[in-house]
């Protein structure tokens, strides 16, 4: 088996690493693993460590036999050791480093790990030669008409500048004084700058990746706009309740509002923006992106509609070109007449 970007089977922990070792590598006496990556390490020696265990099966002291490496769990331990202590020395220098490292890690590295450039292999073998690139074609076309847009530029002119469900913080009452690291505002309005450039790539890529990004964007706007109207009919409730009778609840039944929030991973809680006194203002803001939103997710929905009925003849002349192109290439009789062609979209 050959895995390209093997460090994207960095974890050992993974269902797909956990799979791919006993439902295929360990089934197999005969299988083998030639795994490439120009970044093998990402976030610890342990990326390295769990690339190396694929080629014996998951089997930790797998290389017993082959380098009298007893148990890689324990190199790569005390490996990790010794780094964590370099890290903390500020008179550290990479000599230090290389002395503080187990010698079975080099073991290890040395055996199992080939690196190569495209010089060094042309210089080692003869005969062997890279393809020449062609200077790539830049080739500009886009879609006359999505929906009722005529342009692009139109269609990008509706979406909403805000992205209020992105930018909670923005309603609520930030602490004085705060680091530019720390200021969530900040972090608010670059996650939008970001979004923007990456809706802008993904349109110019394709209409229909931009179209399911807008419905996501949509949904996301959506779900918040139902967290406040449920905070707000929640809070009602409350207030009608103690209105009736006071004490009408136990402690432990009584609706909780902290429930209600905006956001997954640095989460707002949509009580934080009406004590600041912008429920309002947010609901509004929400209110007039899900309206943009929907206008843009309608007209692609009709481009999509029409691209159903007309088929490869239909509206987008991207699609057209790229077919077009495609033909022209394979009857050109190239590379000893193979027609095959890799599309990256």
């Amino acid at each position: 088996i050959v895995i390209d970007e093997s460090h994207n089977l960095r974890n050992d922990k993974s269902s797909r690493y956990k799979f791919l070792v006993k439902e295929l590598l360990q089934q197999d006496a005969e299988l083998k693993v030639l795994m490439l990556s120009a970044t093998p390490i990402n976030n610890s020696l342990m990326d390295i460590r769990n690339q190396f265990l694929l080629m014996v099966k998951g089997d930790k002291a797998g290389f017993q036999a082959s380098l009298d490496v007893k148990n890689i769990e324990t190199v790569f331990r005390k490996a990790n050791r010794s780094f964590r202590d370099w890290i903390e020395d500020p008179d550290r220098s990479m000599g230090s480093l290389l002395q503080g490292l187990p010698s079975t890690l080099f073991r290890l590295t040395d055996a199992l790990t080939v690196s190569r450039t495209r010089a060094m292999v042309a210089d080692m073998a003869e005969g062997l030669h890279f393809p020449i690139k062609a200077k790539p074609i830049n080739v500009f076309v886009t879609p006359e008409y999505i929906g009722n847009f005529e342009s692009f530029d139109e269609l990008f002119d509706s979406f909403p500048r805000r992205l209020t469900a992105y930018m909670p913080s923005w309603y609520v009452q930030q602490a004085p004084g705060v680091s530019i690291l720390e200021d969530e505002k900040n972090r608010d309005e670059f996650l939008v700058k970001m979004m923007y450039i990456l809706m802008v790539k993904r349109l110019e890529s394709s209409w229909y990746s931009f179209y399911a990004t807008v419905r996501n964007i949509l949904k996301r706007h959506q779900a918040a706009l139902e967290e406040v109207q449920g905070y707000e009919k929640t809070k009602k409730s409350i207030a009608k309740s103690a209105t009736l009778s006071i004490g009408l609840f136990e402690e432990e039944d009584e609706p909780d509002l902290s429930v209600f929030k905006i956001g997954d991973k640095r989460s707002i809680g949509i009580s934080e923006i009406d004590a600041a006194g912008e429920l309002n203002k947010f609901k509004k803001h929400l209110k007039a992106d899900i309206d943009a939103l929907s206008r843009l997710e309608h007209n692609l929905q009709l481009f999509e509609e029409k691209m159903k009925v007309k088929g490869s003849e239909g509206p987008d002349n991207k699609l057209d070109e790229l077919i077009r192109r495609i033909q022209q290439k394979r009857k050109a009789g190239k590379n000893n007449g193979n027609p095959k062609v890799l599309v990256f979209t």
